[in-house]
């Protein structure tokens, strides 16, 4: 029998001390593990307990936010309402979307609507429940504007073009013959030996205002020449006012007119139409003139409803609106006579200096150019210049 040996005894005790272990591991085994799950818990419990404190602790410790400065209050909107009167053509329209934009630069809003003659009145009770400033572009609806803006005495009622008057009404008109006489003039200057025809619209006040403004301007710039008058009849059919507008023209070049002063809308389209085909000249009121027959139309009446319309709301969102009636003329640039560069044959440099000449004297007051006397006349022309 072989003697256990020192190395042997060793061995022998690390046995035993295993088999104590390892009995001591699967007695204590539940235990271990419920104390493993217990500490798991508590883990998962004070990790919520610190997310949901943190924020709060965190929006204690914020410094109050810094007070923010009040912002003014915005610009009540405007609206403006623009009368498709079968006359005027697409000057005022587009003049209105011109303002609509600039008003809007300094975050301002204009709300812009269209509407003919018969929806007007509808239109501006719309507008006026909604805004407190009215912008109307019409030339016949005083009657109906005085109506409406009587059940709307708080809104503010600006009508350009047209005449009308109220405790909340500011009428605001053109003064067309100031630019009547220049075109006149120019075309007194350049008509050299040949006269000068004129188209008159179908509206008889702006007509005949027109017509006396055209005498006095051509007479003026060329004592010898002639002038050719018709004026459309105030009857003629929308459909047919091209049409007639063209007759006249015709007429007006066949007895020696070289140059013909035209109206605004379908009238005057028709009668620059004519003017191109049979190789005359015209100073035209049409808007868009210069597109249609830029080799024939030597300058063109303008009005400036972008400028007026601005000009009439930035009055009215401040402390200095009056009721009231209002004219703008070359002055208050209101209105130009824009020269055309591309006619055939353009005007020369010394016809227009002396045009400038004549825009300064009557911005400045030297020339005044009568309308029509309260009877109805037109007065004598002025001297040559």
């Amino acid at each position: 029998m072989r003697t256990m040996t020192r190395h042997d005894n060793s061995a022998l005790q690390a046995h035993h001390h295993t088999l104590a272990t390892d009995g001591l591991r699967q007695r204590t085994a539940p235990f271990r593990r419920k104390t493993a799950a217990m500490a798991r818990t508590c883990a998962m419990a004070l990790a919520a307990t610190l997310a949901h404190a943190q924020p709060a602790a965190a929006q204690q410790a914020a410094p109050p936010p810094a007070s923010q400065p009040a912002q003014p209050a915005a610009s009540p909107p405007a609206g403006i309402l623009v009368v498709d009167d079968g006359v005027s053509g697409a000057e005022p329209l587009a003049g209105a979307q011109e303002a609509v934009r600039l008003y809007g630069q300094s975050g301002r809003r204009a709300d812009l609507v269209a509407a003919t003659a018969p929806k007007a009145a509808e239109a501006i009770r719309n507008l006026a429940q909604g805004h407190r400033t009215i912008v109307v572009i019409a030339a016949n609806l005083g009657a109906v504007l005085e109506q409406v803006a009587k059940e709307f005495p708080d809104k503010r009622f600006i009508l350009i073009g047209g005449a009308a008057s109220g405790p909340n009404i500011r009428a605001i008109t053109f003064r067309d013959n100031e630019t009547g006489w220049l075109a006149a003039w120019l075309a007194g200057r350049l008509a050299g030996e040949g006269h000068v025809g004129f188209v008159g619209g179908p509206a008889a006040q702006e007509r005949r205002s027109a017509l006396c403004a055209a005498a006095q301007g051509l007479l003026t710039a060329n004592p010898n020449a002639l002038l050719f008058p018709d004026l459309e009849s105030a009857d003629v059919e929308p459909k047919q006012e091209a049409r007639r507008g063209a007759e006249l023209a015709r007429g007006q070049i066949d007895r020696g007119a070289s140059i013909i002063i035209t109206p605004a809308g379908a009238a005057g389209a028709g009668a620059m139409e004519t003017v191109r085909d049979l190789g005359a000249l015209s100073v035209a009121r049409n808007s868009n003139a210069l597109n249609l027959f830029p080799r024939n139309v030597l300058a063109m009446q303008v009005r400036r409803y972008d400028a007026v319309i601005l000009s009439a709301l930035e009055a009215a969102a401040g402390d200095g609106w009056t009721a009231g009636a209002a004219s703008v003329g070359l002055r208050e640039q209101g209105i130009e006579l824009r020269l055309n560069d591309a006619a055939a044959p353009p005007a020369p440099p010394d016809v227009r200096a002396a045009l400038q000449d004549n825009v300064a004297a009557i911005i400045s007051g030297a020339l005044v150019i009568p309308g029509m006397t309260p009877e109805g006349l037109c007065p004598t022309p002025q001297r040559a210049r």
